[in-house]
């Protein structure tokens, strides 16, 4: 769980909210926690919401570049914390 927490916590500081894969509702991290908890969330879920939502707003859309690097083994990483 203390691993899931950390990555919860890099991932926020990427965003300011993570989308719902049905809605555009905003969770905070504890409610993200409780999701992966509860199993309503992977960490490998949770990091590819947050890399398309990257592609989609940073590199295309408004492109506004705020991300300066992505780590390659990001979704891999994820897939051991599940």
């Amino acid at each position: 769980m203390h691993k899931k927490l950390i990555l919860l916590g890099l991932v926020a500081a990427t965003s300011a909210f993570a989308q719902s894969s049905i809605t555009d509702e905003e969770f905070s991290v504890a409610q993200l926690a409780a999701k992966m908890e509860h199993g309503e969330l992977s960490s490998h879920a949770l990091v590819q919401r947050y890399l398309d939502r990257i592609a989609k707003i940073d590199k295309t859309g408004p492109a506004i570049n705020a991300i300066i690097e992505l780590n390659p083994d990001a979704l891999s990483i994820a897939d051991q914390l599940d």
